[in-house]
């Protein structure tokens, strides 16, 4: 979503859908399951942060933890988060 929208608003609808539709067919696409840690471990840093992570921020923020990843993100002020690698992308 992040991506689609910073594209779209510099380049257009129709450039944002060909770049993102070439993106996922490209690149295999998994749905990970939400497990109980990762909900605790989501809603734990929507409580310590509620005035700066989205609850979908959280979410994602607990599985990089959770599997070692890194982050890939276009927010400017992430709060410093213990263990959490983060690439910040510039749009």
């Amino acid at each position: 979503m992040e991506v689609y929208n910073h594209l779209c608003i510099a380049k257009g609808k129709d450039f944002s859908d060909t770049c993102l539709a070439s993106f996922l067919s490209s690149i295999p696409i998994v749905i990970a399951p939400l497990t109980t840690d990762l909900i605790y471990k989501a809603g734990l840093l929507k409580c310590r942060h509620r005035r700066k992570l989205s609850y979908i921020d959280c979410m994602i923020i607990a599985f990089s933890l959770n599997e070692r990843l890194t982050l890939y993100t276009t927010e400017k002020e992430l709060p410093k988060i213990r263990n959490l690698k983060i690439k910040k992308l510039d749009f």
